[in-house]
């Protein structure tokens, strides 16, 4: 299974190094979902912008531009940027950040775990990745009771066409039959401004 994922290095000198995965990589990620009557799926991390993401294949768009005056990059996910759809490669580290920014979380807001597969340019930081491309592959409501779902999680979940699981152990063997974990020796590229 591993042996679907080829990582390329690249690199002209060690300020330009580059790391590349092929394949659809496996990571976890969560949202806010809004309430109301469209339910957005927004990123938890506000600072990560107010793109919500859509069913099937979502795109990664540089922003850089807006936040300096730098120009956005030509093809994210750019080296010197955040650009990108983040996943992390372990879901602890997704779980870890929520509770962090549980203040981000608004009133009548609920919170959703999800499997993703990044595709495209990826680059591969030491807790995860950022893709060009990523699309959503099912997701997990943690806080489900008795195996019901949290109403917002199931309309979510229907829109997207993806299935919705109450139990971790369904969740992670679905989302691994849809997407690679990249293996461990796949992160030898470091990112230092990746501080999560």
């Amino acid at each position: 299974l591993y042996g679907l994922i080829k990582l390329i290095s690249k690199m002209k000198t060690m300020e330009e190094d580059v790391s590349v995965v092929t394949g659809r990589a496996l990571g976890y990620r969560s949202w806010r979902i809004t309430e109301g009557p469209k339910n957005l799926l927004l990123p938890l991390i506000i600072g990560e912008g107010n793109l919500a993401w859509n069913p099937g294949e979502n795109r990664a768009i540089c922003y850089q531009h807006t936040r300096s005056s730098t120009d956005p990059c030509s093809h994210s996910p750019g080296k010197d940027c955040d650009c990108g759809l983040n996943a992390y490669n372990q879901f602890w580290a997704a779980h870890k950040l929520y509770s962090q920014c549980r203040t981000s979380v608004r009133e009548g807001e609920t919170v959703v775990f999800g499997a993703i597969a990044g595709y495209g340019n990826t680059r591969i930081h030491i807790d995860g990745w950022r893709s060009e491309k990523a699309e959503i592959i099912a997701f997990l409501d943690i806080k489900a009771k008795d195996s019901s779902l949290h109403p917002n999680v199931q309309k979510v979940a229907d829109r997207f066409d993806v299935p919705a699981f109450s139990e971790d152990a369904e969740f992670f063997e679905y989302s691994k039959q849809r997407a690679i974990p990249v293996p461990l020796r796949a992160y030898p590229y470091v990112d230092s401004r990746m501080d999560r």
